[in-house]
């Protein structure tokens, strides 16, 4: 996981550089996900939500919905129904307007 966490910082560090933000985005949300399957929950939110902040700004519809679902898989590990509850409902929403049949299923 070290190593993997490792190579998407310098990919993130490259990435940053050009001005990428749809690629930081995306790399946001995987160092979030390498956090969350190490269990350090509180920086994989961290990670998830600077992912959102740059998907709003994009109107990136497809990678919000992803982002606000495992922003509320890891409130669910949390037992923090809630919360939950809001996000996948918000990723669902997202997912039913543009007819992403793969997140809706």
């Amino acid at each position: 996981m070290i190593k993997l966490l490792n190579i998407f910082k310098i990919v993130w560090l490259f990435g940053k550089r050009l001005g990428n933000k749809n690629r930081l985005a995306s790399l946001y949300n995987n160092i979030g996900e390498v956090y969350r399957l190490s269990g350090d929950y509180e920086k994989a939110l961290n990670y998830y939500r600077s992912s959102v902040d740059l998907n709003l700004e994009l109107n990136n519809q497809i990678n919000l919905a992803v982002n606000y679902d495992n922003i509320g898989n890891i409130f669910m590990n949390q037992n923090e129904y809630d919360s939950a509850f809001h996000y996948l409902e918000r990723s669902l929403s997202i997912s039913e307007e543009i007819n992403d049949e793969k997140r809706t299923q």
